[in-house]
C-alpha cells in the first residue's frame, strides 16, 4: 500500500498535467515541439540585438523569428546538446553552455566551440554533472564560468584561464551588476582547491559568501528544510537577492538589509522597466508577479502558469513575456497588463454578450448562453449571478445613480435589478389581453449620459424608460403616430443633449419628434441603410456606426466619415461608446478602434486586436471606464489599461536574394548578368505579436508602394539598369517601419549595351567620315586642278595688266619730258630725265615679281612724285609716311598698286586747283593681315574735277584705278568682297568739297 499511493500520485499528476498541458491559460500563447521547437524542455530565452529569440533545451538551441524555428544541435556543431544558459556578447555572439559547462558561441550563422573548452576537458572527472553552472561574458570579452564542486574560473578572449574562486563556498560572485552563483563545494581533492570554512555551519545556519571589487564578505543565514537550490540575482537598485534553503536574501552595499522565508525552488527573477518582478518557480509551482520589490518583501503576488515549471522569464522589445518551462515548452503573452477572463478564468461561457460597469474593476457580464457574471478584474473573481444561469444574456446596463441593473434575458424580456430581487416591466395592456403578467421587451440597451433616461430596442420596436421610475414612458407598439403598426428590427436609440430622441433601425437614421419618425434630410447614403449604433460626442457630433460606410459624424448641415481607408479595422460598425475623455470607442468584427477625432480633420485611430493580446478580434461589446477598458468578445472577456500606441515597428531582415537560384552577397555591390534577372528575395519583420501575419510592402526605384503578407517574392523578368528594392513592415497599431533594401545593377543584353551601340555609332561613322574623306580628295583635287588653271589664267592676267600699266605711265613720263623740252629748259630736262630712267629701272624690277618689298615700292612712288611735281613746277606738295611699326624690307606688297590713286590725286584733283595743293600718303601697320594705305589730296574733289573734265575738249581717260581694283580682285579670288578700294569726298565746314581720300586695304 505504501509503494501504491506514491504511483497514484504520480498517475493523477501526469493526468493533471496532460488535462493541463491541452490548453494554454487565458491570455497566453503556447509553442511546443510540435509547433518546431527541439524539446519542450526549455530552460532559458534570449532576444539578440537581432531581434530573434533563441530557446535553451535539453535537445539543442532554437532561433525564432516570429514565423518558424530553426534547430541547432550536435550536427550544426553543439557538442552538448543539453543546454541551460545564453547569453549575447557586446560583439553580438550568442554564447551557450551545456550540461558538461563547455561553451559555444553562434558567430556568422554557425556555432563554435570556445578555446577555453579544452582547460574545462582536463577538469572534467571533478565536474559534477548538473544544472548549476552558470557563466557570464563581461564588455571585455572575459569569461567567467562557475563550475559546482571546482570554483570560479575565468577566461580571456583567448581562452587561457584562471581560478577567482576555489574555496570551499556557497557565495556570489558579482561583475557588472551581475551576480554568478558559485557552488564550490564536496570537493573530492585539495590539489585544485584549498577549502577554509565549512559553508554548512551549524544545523540551522549556513555560510553565504559575497566577492565583489577584490573584497570578500561573508555572512551567517538561517535555512529552512529545502535542500541547496542556490539562485542569485542582482536587482535595478543594485540589491543582490539570494534565494536558498528555503529563504529570500536581499543585500545591499554590503549588508543583509532584509529577509523572508520562501519556500520555494526560484528558479528565475526579471525586473522590468516599470519596477515589476516575476519570479519563476520550479516543482510546478508557476510564477509570481510582484509590482515591486516591496511587494516581494511582503509576499503580495498574483500567481501565473500555475502548474508549471517556469525555468526563465523575459520581455521581448515589443513587450511582450515570454516564460520558459521545463515540461510544456514556452508561453507567450503579448501584453502582460491586459487580463483575460474566458473558460479556463472562471467564465462559465467565452462568449460575452455584454458588458455593464459597477466601477473601474467590477463589471456584469452577460453572456451566451450562460447568463451573468459579476468579474472583479482586481481580485480575479468571477462569481455567478443568478438567476440566470444556463439564459442568454442580449445586454446589460447599470445606473449606476440608482444603483439598478438592467438585463435583456432570453425570451427578450426587460428586467432590472434592484433590492437584491429581479423584476420585469410589466406590458399593463398586453398583460390585460393575455390575462397574465407580460413584460416588455428589449434586446438593445441606451443609457443617456444623464443617467435619466433609458432606451430598449428589439427586432420589431423600441420603448423609452424613465429609470427612477422603473417605467416604460413611450413605446413604438403603441405610441407611435404612423398609418401601419411598427414592426422594425431597430438596433439602438439615443436621446442627445439637446433633449432631441434618435432611432436607428435597419433603414437608417430617424428622429422621433411629437410621436412620428422624421427622417433627417441627408444625402449621405448611411443615413438611409441599416445602422447599428449612435452615440454623441462631448461637441454634439452625433456618431452613426453604420454597417459598409464606416464611422459617420454629423452635426448641424455637415459630414464627415472614417473607414478602412483611414485606418479603422473594418467598416462594419458593431459597437459605440464614448469615454469621459471624449474618445469613441467603435467595436468591429476585425478589432476594436480608439478614435480621437475633430471637424478640424484631425483624427487617430488606434487599434486593438489580437496582436494586442485580445482573445478574439471579434467584438461584441465594450466599455470604458476612466482609463480602464473592458472588452467582450465571443473568445472571453479583456480588461486593460488605455496606453499609447508603439510607434516603434520593427524593419525587415534581408534573409536571401537569390538571382537564377544563385545566392547573392548583400554585403558588395550586386551586378547581375542579363541572364541573371530572374530575382527571388526573402525577408521577415520580427514581430511576435503579430504572430506570422505581418503586412508588408515594397517598392522599386521610390515608385508605389505594393502591399503584401508574403515575406518571399518572386520577380521572374526584372527590367535592366539600376534598381534599388526596398521593403517595409507594419506594426501591430499601423505604424511603417524604416525601410530595409538593396541596391543592384541588371546588365542590359550585349545587343542593348553602350559599346554596342557605339560600336555601331563609330562604324556608322567612320563608313561616314571615309565617305567624306574620300569626296573631300576628289572635292580637294578638283579645287587644286581649278586652282592651278585660275592661277595660271591670273598670273597671265596679271601680267597683261602690268603690261597695260607700264606703258601707260611711260605715256605720262614721256609726255612730261616733252614738255620740257617744250619749253627749252635742258637742265629740267636732263634731271627729269635721270630721275625717269631710275624709276623705269624700278618699275621693270619691280614688274617681274608678283610682291616687292614695300620699301621698293615707297621709293618708286617717291620719284614718281619727284617727277609729277617737276613736271608741274612744284605747283603741289606731297608727303609719304610710313609707320615705325612696319618693316618696310619685310612687308611684301604687289607693285604698281598705289601709283594709280596719287595719279588720279595730282592730274584729277589738284591740277583744277589754280593755287596748287598737297598729296599725303600715309602706310598704316597691317590688320587683318591687310596693310592700310591712304592717299588724300586737297583738291577740287570728284565732282568738280568731274564737272571741268566734261566741258574740257581734251579729255583725260584714267584705266588705272580700274586696272588695280581688278588686280585686287585677282589678287584674292576666294573672297572678292574683302579686298576693299573705298573713296571718301571731303568737304569743309561750309559743306564745300576740299579734296578726295582713298583708302586702299592691300594684302600681305
Amino acid at each position: 500500500m505504501r509503494h501504491f499511493l506514491p504511483i497514484l500520485w504520480f498517475v493523477l499528476s501526469g493526468i493533471l498535467c496532460v488535462v493541463g498541458a491541452q490548453t494554454p491559460p487565458a491570455g497566453f500563447l503556447r509553442f511546443t515541439a510540435d509547433d518546431g521547437l527541439p524539446s519542450s524542455e526549455v530552460h532559458e530565452i534570449l532576444q539578440d540585438r537581432q531581434g530573434y529569440l533563441w530557446f535553451a533545451t535539453d535537445n539543442g538551441v532554437s532561433r525564432y523569428n516570429g514565423y518558424r524555428f530553426e534547430n541547432f544541435g550536435t550536427l550544426q556543431g553543439l557538442d552538448d546538446p543539453v543546454v541551460f544558459y545564453l547569453q549575447e556578447d557586446r560583439q553580438g555572439r550568442v554564447w551557450m553552455q551545456g550540461m558538461s559547462a563547455r561553451l559555444y558561441y553562434f558567430e556568422k550563422d554557425s556555432i563554435h566551440t570556445f578555446a577555453g573548452n579544452s582547460a574545462l576537458d582536463s577538469l572534467k572527472s571533478r565536474i559534477a554533472i548538473s544544472g548549476d553552472y552558470r557563466f557570464y561574458v563581461d564588455t571585455l570579452g572575459q569569461v567567467y564560468n562557475s563550475i559546482p564542486r571546482v570554483g570560479l574560473m575565468r577566461f580571456s578572449s583567448s581562452g587561457e584561464g584562471e581560478f577567482l574562486i576555489k574555496d570551499h563556498s556557497l557565495s556570489a560572485y558579482l561583475v557588472e551588476n551581475r551576480a554568478i552563483n558559485v557552488l564550490s563545494y564536496n570537493i573530492p581533492s585539495k590539489e585544485f582547491l584549498q577549502p577554509i570554512d565549512d559553508p554548512w555551519g551549524a544545523k540551522d545556519q549556513w555560510q553565504f559568501t559575497i566577492f565583489q571589487d577584490r573584497q570578500k564578505s561573508k555572512y551567517i543565514l538561517p535555512k529552512g528544510e529545502l535542500p541547496v537550490e542556490m539562485y542569485t540575482w542582482c536587482s535595478a537598485d543594485h540589491t543582490l537577492v539570494v534565494a536558498n534553503l528555503g529563504y529570500l536574501f536581499g543585500f545591499r552595499e554590503g549588508k543583509l538589509v532584509w529577509q523572508i522565508p520562501f519556500p520555494e525552488q526560484v528558479a528565475d527573477i526579471y525586473q522590468n522597466s516599470q519596477g515589476e518582478i516575476y519570479l519563476g518557480l520550479g516543482r510546478r509551482k508557476g510564477m509570481r508577479h510582484y509590482q515591486t520589490i516591496a511587494d516581494l518583501q511582503h509576499n503580495r503576488f498574483e500567481t501565473m502558469l500555475e502548474g508549471y515549471s517556469v525555468s526563465h522569464v523575459i520581455e521581448d522589445r515589443q513587450g511582450g513575456y515570454w516564460f520558459a518551462t521545463t515540461e510544456a515548452g514556452v508561453f507567450y503573452r503579448p501584453n502582460a497588463h491586459m487580463s483575460i477572463f474566458n473558460q479556463a478564468s472562471g467564465l462559465p461561457n467565452d462568449y460575452v454578450t455584454s458588458i455593464a460597469l459597477k466601477n473601474e474593476h467590477e463589471a456584469f457580464v452577460g453572456l451566451d448562453g450562460s447568463g451573468l457574471v459579476k468579474v472583479n478584474a482586481f481580485s480575479k473573481e468571477v462569481s455567478p449571478f443568478l438567476p440566470y444561469a444556463g439564459q442568454k444574456i442580449f445586454d446589460l446596463a447599470f445606473d449606476s445613480k440608482r444603483e439598478i441593473l438592467w438585463a435583456t434575458v432570453d425570451n427578450s424580456s426587460l428586467n432590472y435589478f434592484l433590492h437584491g430581487k429581479w423584476r420585469p416591466i410589466i406590458d399593463p395592456i398586453a398583460s390585460a389581453t393575455h390575462k397574465r403578467e407580460v413584460g416588455f421587451a428589449a434586446r438593445h440597451f441606451h443609457l443617456s449620459s444623464d443617467l435619466n433616461t433609458l432606451w430598449g430596442a428589439y427586432h420589431i420596436g423600441f420603448a423609452q424608460i424613465d429609470p427612477g421610475l422603473q417605467k416604460v414612458v413611450f413605446s413604438s407598439k403603441y405610441d407611435l403616430q404612423q398609418e401601419a403598426p411598427y414592426q422594425t428590427r431597430t438596433l439602438d436609440a439615443c436621446t442627445t443633449f439637446d433633449k432631441r430622441s434618435w432611432i436607428a433601425n435597419i433603414y437608417g437614421l430617424f428622429e422621433l419628434r411629437d410621436s412620428q419618425l422624421i427622417t433627417p434630410k441627408q444625402k449621405h447614403p448611411a443615413f438611409q441603410t441599416r445602422i447599428e449604433a449612435i452615440e454623441e460626442l462631448p461637441d454634439s457630433t452625433l456618431v452613426i456606426g453604420s454597417k459598409g460606410y464606416g464611422l459617420v459624424f454629423w452635426k448641424g448641415d455637415r459630414t464627415a466619415s472614417l473607414t478602412e481607408a483611414d485606418g479603422l479595422t473594418a467598416n462594419m460598425i458593431e459597437t459605440l461608446t464614448v469615454d469621459n475623455k471624449g474618445n469613441l470607442w467603435a467595436g468591429t468584427l476585425n478589432g476594436l478602434n480608439k478614435v480621437r477625432w475633430d471637424w478640424e480633420g484631425r483624427f487617430e485611430i488606434e487599434k486593438i486586436t489580437t496582436a494586442h493580446g485580445l482573445p478574439s478580434n471579434e467584438i461584441t461589446d465594450a466599455a470604458v471606464w476612466g482609463n480602464t477598458v473592458w472588452v467582450g468578445t465571443t473568445k472571453g472577456l479583456a480588461y486593460f489599461q488605455s496606453s499609447k500606441p508603439s510607434l516603434i515597428s520593427p524593419a525587415p531582415i534581408l534573409s536571401a536574394v537569390l538571382a537564377n537560384r544563385r545566392s547573392l552577397d548583400l554585403t558588395t555591390p550586386v551586378r547581375l548578368a542579363y541572364s541573371e534577372k530572374n530575382l527571388t528575395i526573402n525577408f521577415f519583420a520580427i514581430n511576435f505579436k503579430l504572430n506570422g501575419k505581418i503586412p508588408y510592402r515594397y517598392r522599386f526605384n521610390k515608385g508605389e508602394w505594393v502591399q503584401t503578407f508574403n515575406t518571399s517574392l518572386n520577380f521572374p523578368s526584372l527590367p535592366t539598369g539600376d534598381r534599388h528594392f526596398e521593403v517595409q513592415a507594419q506594426n501591430e497599431d499601423g505604424e511603417w517601419s524604416e525601410s530595409a533594401g538593396f541596391q543592384f545593377y541588371i546588365r542590359p543584353p550585349w545587343w542593348q549595351t553602350w559599346w554596342f551601340w557605339s560600336a555601331i555609332a563609330l562604324s556608322s561613322l567612320l563608313i561616314v567620315l571615309a565617305a567624306a574623306r574620300y569626296r573631300i580628295s576628289q572635292v580637294r583635287h578638283e579645287e587644286q586642278l581649278k586652282r592651278a588653271f585660275y592661277k595660271e589664267i591670273s598670273e597671265k592676267e596679271m601680267e597683261a595688266l602690268r603690261s597695260q600699266m607700264n606703258p601707260h605711265f611711260i605715256f605720262n613720263c614721256l609726255n612730261s619730258i616733252n614738255n620740257f623740252i617744250v619749253r627749252n629748259d635742258s637742265a629740267q630736262a636732263a634731271g627729269y630725265i635721270t630721275k625717269f630712267s631710275r624709276l623705269m629701272r624700278l618699275v621693270l624690277d619691280n614688274s617681274r615679281s608678283q610682291r616687292v618689298p614695300l620699301e621698293k615700292e615707297i621709293e618708286a612712288l617717291r620719284l614718281y612724285l619727284e617727277l609729277e611735281a617737276m613736271r608741274f613746277d612744284d605747283k603741289f606738295r606731297y608727303e609719304i609716311w610710313v609707320d615705325d611699326e612696319i618693316d618696310q624690307q619685310f612687308c611684301q606688297i604687289p607693285p604698281m598698286l598705289i601709283q594709280p590713286y596719287i595719279e588720279n590725286a595730282i592730274w584729277h584733283g589738284l591740277m583744277h586747283k589754280p593755287e596748287g595743293g598737297s598729296v599725303v600718303v600715309d602706310v598704316r601697320p597691317p590688320t587683318d593681315n591687310k596693310l592700310l594705305v591712304e592717299i588724300t589730296d586737297d583738291g577740287v574733289g570728284r565732282a568738280r574735277a568731274a564737272e571741268l573734265e566734261s566741258k574740257s575738249t581734251l579729255q583725260r581717260k584714267s584705266y588705272g584705278g580700274l586696272i588695280t581694283e581688278e588686280r585686287l580682285r585677282i589678287l584674292n579670288p576666294d573672297k572678292p568682297d574683302e579686298n576693299k578700294v573705298s573713296i571718301h569726298d571731303l568737304v569743309d565746314a561750309n559743306g564745300k568739297a576740299c579734296g578726295t581720300r582713298v583708302v586702299l586695304e592691300i594684302p600681305v
